[in-house]
C-alpha cells in the first residue's frame, strides 16, 4: 500500500507539472542556443514541420507554392529532378532564373526557411524560377543502371557535372521557355557556371543571360581551411579511393536523423561546428540549426572534394588532375587544362562574405579581374555594416537578415541584368 500511495503522489506531481508547464517533446526550433537543451517545455522553442525532411514540392505547396517536376536523364546515365515554381499571389511576367545549390547540400535549402527562403522571394518578384539539382544529392540519386551503393555511380569529378548536369538543365530551360535564363548559384554552384562558361562560350552565350554568384568558389589560394584540409583531407581521400569507398554521406536520411538528433541533445557543439565548417558569422539564426541539419551534409563523390583540393593546391582553376600518363591520354597534356575565364562574357555579380571559410579578398578579386564580362559587379555582403557582420558561407542560405542585407542587392542585379546595363 505504502509503494501504492507514493507511486500516486508521484504521478499527482507530474501532472500538476503538466498542467503548469507546456510539453511538447516535437519543439525543434528554439530562438536561442541554450534553449534547446530544454526544447521540450521552453517558450522560446516551437515546432517547425519543415525540420522534419521533406522534399522540395512538399516544402513549397505548405507555405502556398506549386511546383512543376521533370526527370531528366544525362548522357551518362544519371537522373536528375529539375523544379519549376510559382504561385498564384505572383504573375510570372519576368524572365527565368536557374538556381543551383553548392557542394554537400539539398536543394531543399532553397525553400526551408519560410518567407525568408530565396526561391519564395524570386516567385514572389514575378520571375520564372527553375531549381536544379545535381547528381548525388538525394533529389538526385537515381542511375539508370547504378544504385548509390555501388563505387561506380561516384566516377564524377566538376568538370563532368559540368558537362552533364549543368548542360542538360541549361538546355532543358532554354527548349522550355524560349529564352536565357540568369543563373542564381551558391557556392559549387557557381564554380560549374565559371567552368561551363569558359569551356563553352560559344553555347553559354546561347544559354545563359547573366549570373548571380553567391559565395563563389573558384581560387582557394592559400584559404586556411583548404590549405589545412590539403595536409589530412587528401591523405585520407586516397585512402578511400584505395578501399574503392568513392561516395560519401548518401544514405543522407540516416545521417541527417542522427545529426539532428545529437544537435538537439548538444546544440552548443553543433553551433560551434557549423561556424567551424562555414566561418564565424552572426548572422545564423540558431532557430534554423535543425533545418540546416536536415539537409546537410548531402552525398558527395571523393573526386569533386579532391577536384576542390587540387585547384587549392595548384593555385589553379583547373580541371581534374588524373596524374600525368592519364592527363597526356586524356588532354593530350602532362598537366590539366585551365579554365580560360576571359570566355565568360555574359554579366556577372559576385556576392562574398568576409567572414567566409573559402574567403581571401585577394582571390576574389583575381576572379573578378579575371573575368572576361565587361558587366561585372563585386559585393560585400552586408554591404552598409561592420565587418564584424560580415556574411559566413552558409549565411547567404540562412542569414536572419537575408533580406535586410542580401536580397535587395540581388534584386536590383537582376533588374541591370534583364536591362542589359
Amino acid at each position: 500500500m505504502y509503494y501504492v500511495m507514493q507511486f500516486a503522489v508521484k504521478l499527482l506531481v507530474l501532472v500538476s507539472l503538466q498542467s503548469a508547464v507546456a510539453i511538447n517533446w516535437k519543439n525543434n526550433a528554439c530562438h536561442n542556443i541554450f534553449s534547446y537543451y530544454f526544447s521540450a517545455i521552453s517558450r522560446n522553442c516551437y515546432e517547425n514541420d519543415d525540420v522534419r525532411p521533406n522534399d522540395l514540392p512538399s516544402i513549397s505547396k505548405r507555405h502556398g507554392y506549386d511546383t512543376e517536376t521533370f526527370t531528366l536523364t544525362t548522357g551518362d546515365g544519371y537522373e536528375l529532378h529539375l523544379y519549376r515554381m510559382s504561385s498564384t499571389k505572383s504573375q510570372t511576367t519576368k524572365i527565368p532564373l536557374f538556381v543551383l545549390h553548392g557542394i554537400a547540400i539539398d536543394v531543399e535549402s532553397w525553400v526551408d526557411i519560410g518567407n525568408r527562403s530565396l526561391a519564395f522571394n524570386l516567385v514572389d518578384g514575378g520571375y520564372d524560377v527553375w531549381v536544379g539539382t545535381l547528381r548525388g544529392t538525394i533529389d538526385s540519386n537515381k542511375h539508370k543502371t547504378l544504385t548509390v551503393n555501388d563505387p561506380e555511380y561516384w566516377n564524377f569529378n566538376l568538370d563532368t557535372i559540368t558537362n552533364e548536369d549543368l548542360r542538360i538543365q541549361l538546355e532543358f530551360v532554354a527548349n522550355a521557355t524560349q529564352e536565357k535564363a540568369v543563373i542564381v548559384a551558391h557556392s559549387m554552384g557557381c564554380t560549374l557556371s565559371f567552368m561551363f562558361g569558359s569551356e563553352y562560350p560559344d553555347r553559354a552565350s546561347q544559354l545563359i543571360k547573366g549570373m548571380v554568384a553567391l559565395a563563389p568558389v573558384v581560387y582557394l589560394d592559400d584559404v586556411p581551411f583548404t590549405t589545412s584540409a590539403l595536409l589530412w583531407a587528401m591523405p585520407l581521400i586516397q585512402i578511400f579511393k584505395a578501399l574503392n569507398i568513392k561516395g560519401l554521406l548518401y544514405h543522407e536520411k540516416l545521417v541527417h536523423s542522427f545529426e539532428t538528433h545529437v544537435c538537439k541533445l548538444l546544440p552548443n557543439l553543433c553551433y560551434f561546428l557549423v561556424s567551424t565548417a562555414s566561418g564565424k558569422t552572426k548572422q545564423f539564426a540558431p532557430e534554423d540549426l535543425l533545418l540546416f541539419t536536415s539537409y546537410w551534409p548531402s552525398g558527395v563523390s571523393v573526386y569533386q572534394l579532391e577536384h576542390f583540393l587540387q585547384i587549392s593546391k595548384d593555385h589553379k582553376f583547373q580541371k581534374y588532375d588524373y596524374g600525368t600518363h592519364k592527363n597526356k591520354e586524356i588532354y593530350g597534356t602532362e598537366n590539366p587544362p585551365v579554365y580560360n575565364l576571359t570566355n565568360v562574357q555574359f554579366p556577372v555579380s559576385l556576392f562574398y562574405g568576409t567572414h567566409d571559410v573559402l574567403f581571401l579578398q585577394k582571390n576574389i578579386d583575381r576572379l573578378f579581374n579575371e573575368l572576361g564580362s565587361s558587366q561585372k559587379y563585386k559585393i560585400s555582403v552586408p554591404r552598409n555594416a561592420g565587418p564584424e557582420y560580415g556574411y559566413s558561407h552558409i549565411d547567404f542560405l540562412w542569414s536572419k537578415n537575408l533580406r535586410k542585407f542580401l536580397y535587395d542587392d540581388v534584386f536590383e542585379k537582376l533588374d541591370l541584368i534583364i536591362n542589359g546595363n
